[in-house]
């Protein structure tokens, strides 16, 4: 099995640029769970504290700026992502695993927000269909998602990446998401 950057490069032949520490959950204030919907508040508690948008215990670096030795590696990988290709920084990036709870959404969603805050437009789409878990992240209506669009067959699949009421917008500049649907779990 692969568990650390010298096995990647070592069984795939593929470079890594980044390692992104495991990341212990931490406390999420108490008014941010308040403030969403009523769910199981212990659900929502787990779900929000892997995503650096809701950490506040931070440790200040070397320039002054505070920040999480996790957040420092997310920022370092997405400035990376933009010089690996060359002169042509890749526009699709996939976030995947073979088993469940192995962190992808954590990441998907820390990296996305790293990535807007370089500038760049980000469009995260969430396709985990037993787990709406990035509407949730960011308080989205449940209605209109991904499996709306899915199950219109009217709709040609170039018309819908201009249809705005899928695309939401997010309270990070630059990042946009696409939610599934789903069932809540």
């Amino acid at each position: 099995s692969i568990k650390r950057k010298e096995d990647v490069e070592k069984y795939l032949a593929l470079p890594t640029i980044g390692v992104i520490p495991k990341m212990k959950p931490f406390k999420v204030p108490t008014k941010l769970l308040v403030e969403r919907e009523r769910t199981d508040l212990k659900q929502t508690q787990q779900l929000l504290s892997h995503i650096l948008l809701f950490n506040q215990s931070t440790v200040v670096g070397g320039n002054g700026i505070e920040q999480s030795a996790v957040e420092t590696s997310y920022k370092t990988l997405a400035a990376l992502i933009g010089h690996t290709s060359g002169n042509t920084p890749p526009k699709t990036l996939l976030i995947t695993s073979a088993v469940p709870a192995e962190g992808k959404t954590p990441i998907a969603t820390n990296l996305a927000i790293c990535l807007a805050h370089t500038g760049k437009k980000v469009l995260l789409i969430d396709t985990d269909l037993k787990a709406d878990r990035i509407r949730r992240i960011f308080q989205q209506d449940a209605s209109p998602v991904l499996t709306d669009f899915w199950s219109d067959a009217e709709t040609p699949l170039d018309d819908f990446l201009y249809r705005a009421s899928f695309i939401r917008s997010t309270p990070v500049d630059n990042l946009y998401i696409l939610p599934v649907g789903g069932v809540d779990v």
